[in-house]
């Protein structure tokens, strides 16, 4: 003898809650994209300054470089217009004398990258990390790895939306 089953409104309830949460674990990656997506897009210049870097680093970077952070993350690409000199350094001599000296083998490089995120109160969202003013990052492009102070945030979303 066949018994039937029997499905009360509760036992509905249940299985659609069920279904609702497996298909919310199977969809939640592409739906927090969409909505991170539309949510960080503020243009900025990110202003730097590299101290004391080697020949190789400078002969390693290009303008258009995209540079990523050690997560992955982009951090942003490297605009045309960056300058460097010769590092300066003040190093006091046998006679208790402070002078300053150049560092014919070192470099310091600045200039500015483009970069998309979300400015915040205190500061600028790129790929996951907070940016403001006097921070430091070690990034990396496909040519060189080094280390960036940040000497300046610059939105430039606001610039374009006043003309």
């Amino acid at each position: 003898m066949k018994e039937k089953i029997k499905f009360n409104r509760y036992d509905v309830i249940i299985i659609l809650l069920v279904v609702a949460c497996v298909l919310g674990i199977i969809f939640r990656g592409s739906v927090s994209s969409a909505v991170t997506s539309t949510v960080y897009n503020d243009d900025a210049k990110i202003y730097f300054e590299i101290e004391e870097a080697d020949e190789s680093v400078l002969k390693s970077i290009q303008a258009g470089d995209k540079f990523r952070f050690s997560n992955g993350g982009l951090f942003g690409t490297l605009m045309e217009g960056y300058t460097y000199e010769n590092s300066k350094k003040f190093v006091t001599n046998e006679r208790g004398v402070t002078e300053q000296t150049v560092l014919t083998e070192k470099y310091d490089i600045k200039g500015y990258f483009s970069s998309a995120g979300r400015f915040t109160d205190n500061g600028f969202l790129c790929a996951g990390t907070k940016i403001f003013v006097n921070s430091s990052f070690e990034i990396s492009s496909k040519n060189t790895v080094c280390t960036v102070k940040i000497t300046n945030i610059e939105n430039v979303s606001k610039a374009n939306d006043v003309q």
